[in-house]
């Protein structure tokens, strides 16, 4: 049996007509798969969906039928959906030989949740996963090595790096989404970790990433 290997390349023109929410589930993919050979859907039910979803979406974009574009952007949408929640359901990666299940857990809801800053309160944390809110922070540092706030802003601008790389944003907006006081406090933070504040960092970039 042969199997027809196909990709689907996200353009600016894509991106920028997308609901955040929707970019938010592509960067959790990109962010979170662990980059190795073989397939990210580890349910069988969903593999059977997203062969049928992608043989439709071959059938859509070669037909010339009216809402071709709008059935196009559903059915892809409906994709990235899919492996977002693969990504959840079985969350593997570098760490999974280090940590626990739990721990995982842990990061993969600190990574679903990175846009929700009252979500990843020391406490809040402790909360849903049953650790003691004055062992939460100890907790995390002796399995990942680095404080809890320390991982969460370092995910935080690595996602933001995304946005500067990828998107037309304004920083004042991606400031707004990430849970950033203001720009200023973003800059900052940025300049900390990254040497170069967003702005610099954006007119650093070749053009050709800009575009694309």
């Amino acid at each position: 049996m042969f199997y027809k290997r196909s990709s689907i390349r996200f353009n600016e023109s894509y991106l920028v007509t997308q609901q955040r929410e929707w970019l938010q589930k592509i960067e959790f993919i990109f962010h979170n798969h662990n980059h190795l050979p073989g397939c990210i859907l580890k349910n069988l039910t969903d593999k059977a969906l997203v062969r049928s979803l992608c043989e439709a979406l071959m059938l859509e974009t070669g037909s010339d039928l009216p809402n071709q574009q709008e059935v196009t952007q559903q059915l892809i949408n409906t994709l990235i959906t899919i492996a977002a929640r693969n990504i959840t359901l079985m969350p593997h990666g570098p760490a999974k030989s280090v940590v626990g299940d739990q721990e995982l857990l842990l990061l993969n809801y600190i990574h679903k949740n990175i846009y929700a800053p009252d979500l990843l309160k020391a406490e809040k944390l402790a909360a849903k996963f049953y650790i003691s809110p004055t062992y939460i922070s100890e907790y995390f540092r002796k399995n990942f090595g680095e404080s809890l706030q320390q991982y969460i802003m370092q995910y935080k601008l690595r996602l933001i790096e995304t946005r500067l790389r990828y998107t037309p944003l304004r920083i004042g907006e991606i400031a707004s989404e990430f849970g950033f006081t203001d720009e200023s406090h973003l800059n900052r933070m940025f300049k900390k970790y990254k040497g170069l504040t967003p702005g610099l960092f954006r007119k650093s970039l070749p053009a050709v990433e800009l575009r694309h």
